[in-house]
């Protein structure tokens, strides 16, 4: 096996175990970061991380994986979490090959808009849709929070995502 194969099973193991700790850490409660009842969503700008500088193929696969365990959670019966994260995977790693240069304004802006997206989407789909009767409530006081907390954990996940590439690349740091 050549020490790129080894590179590449390794960085994938790594993100793997990072993207189980992220998960339990927000989905079991057992280290709370919620600042005035406003959570941020973890696993987004550490996937939108994962995405910049992953391949197409790779990032739509991890995504549909992350996408479908957040579901496995949740009281609905719905997949919104497979197919945002299967289209966000796809969508980053496409425009960060063609479109964007691979920096950390990028990664910002990507986050910020992701973020943005998956808010007022769940927002949607989950309360607007459904009648629900503090809707405003909801996208006032815990989405809008909600996006600029997430977006917030794009610097050090981008940073660490940056030292699994190029270790993957060049075997060094």
């Amino acid at each position: 096996m050549s020490r790129l194969t080894k590179r590449n099973y390794i960085s994938a193991i790594i993100n793997a175990i990072l993207i189980s700790i992220i998960f339990l850490f927000h989905y079991t409660n057992l280290f709370s970061i919620t600042i005035y009842n406003v959570s941020p969503m973890l696993l987004l700008p550490f996937f939108v991380g994962f995405a910049i500088y992953s391949e197409e193929m790779p990032a739509t696969f991890v995504g549909a994986i992350i996408g479908f365990f957040a579901d496995s959670t949740s009281s609905s019966g719905s997949y919104f979490h497979t197919f945002y994260f299967f289209i966000l995977g796809l969508a980053i790693s496409l425009m960060m090959h063609y479109l964007l240069n691979n920096n950390i304004r990028s990664a910002i802006m990507l986050s910020l808009v992701s973020s943005i997206l998956y808010f007022v989407l769940r927002w949607l789909f989950f309360h607007a849709f459904s009648g629900s009767d503090n809707s405003i409530e909801y996208l006032m006081q815990y989405a809008l929070p909600s996006v600029i907390y997430t977006s917030v954990f794009i610097f050090p996940f981008y940073y660490l995502q940056r030292f699994i590439f190029r270790f993957k690349v060049k075997g060094r740091v």
